[in-house]
């Protein structure tokens, strides 16, 4: 189970002298000790379960066949966010006849799940999630489900980004001002920025009427 689940795991075993459990990662021999916290937690959680699972299906050929639910809090605690959207399918996939039901704050988790599996609690009460969360991208998600703004309302460049965005679609899109805003705007996100290619855009498009206008 747990080589299934971690891939690049190997030859998992217990060192009598000193005591201490081992595991190859990608060829290396290291302590369980020395594997990142995410990496303790997932395989403390799947040996756990592999355990269980055997220990109730003793006649079983393969007892990672075995149903039952397992309930899990916070399960994208300790683990790195492309950790955090591989969760679910690798336990869906390990141990395909357990049900589980798990808490997440994360985006990475629930953009991975079908919108019919998802409840959202607020204030002790319970709501269906909107449709289309599985394969959504992460920023939607965070809006949607967690109403999490995409960006610090209260940053600095977050304001600035507002007000350039209303300077754009303002008389004043081609003044001074709104060009160096712009231009120190692009020198921190960088000029790929969804948001300031899309003002780009805007502005060209702005242009082109004025100029059309004035040809007439």
């Amino acid at each position: 189970a747990i080589y299934s689940f971690l891939p690049g795991f190997s030859n998992l075993k217990l060192q009598r002298a000193p005591l201490d459990l081992i595991v190859d990662k990608e060829n290396v021999s290291l302590s369980v000790l020395q594997l990142s916290q995410g990496e303790k937690s997932i395989l403390a959680l799947i040996a756990d379960i592999a355990r269980r699972l055997t220990l109730l299906n003793p006649n079983s050929v393969n007892p990672l066949n075995g149903t039952g639910v397992v309930l899990i809090d916070e399960i994208d605690l300790h683990l790195h966010p492309s950790w955090q959207q591989n969760i679910i399918p690798r336990l869906e996939r390990t141990f395909k006849n357990i049900q589980f039901i798990v808490t997440t704050h994360s985006p990475q988790v629930c953009h991975t799940i079908d919108s019919q599996n998802i409840w959202l609690l607020k204030n002790g009460q319970k709501f269906k999630a909107p449709k289309g969360v599985r394969g959504a991208i992460s920023s939607w998600v965070l809006e949607n489900l967690f109403e999490v703004a995409q960006r610090p309302p209260d940053d600095k460049y977050t304001k600035l980004l507002q007000e350039y965005k209303d300077l754009v679609y303002s008389e004043e899109y081609a003044s001074d001002y709104t060009r160096k805003l712009g231009a120190t705007l692009s020198q921190h996100f960088g000029p790929d920025d969804e948001t300031l290619v899309e003002l780009k855009l805007e502005i060209e498009k702005r242009i082109w009427e004025d100029d059309f206008e004035k040809d007439q």
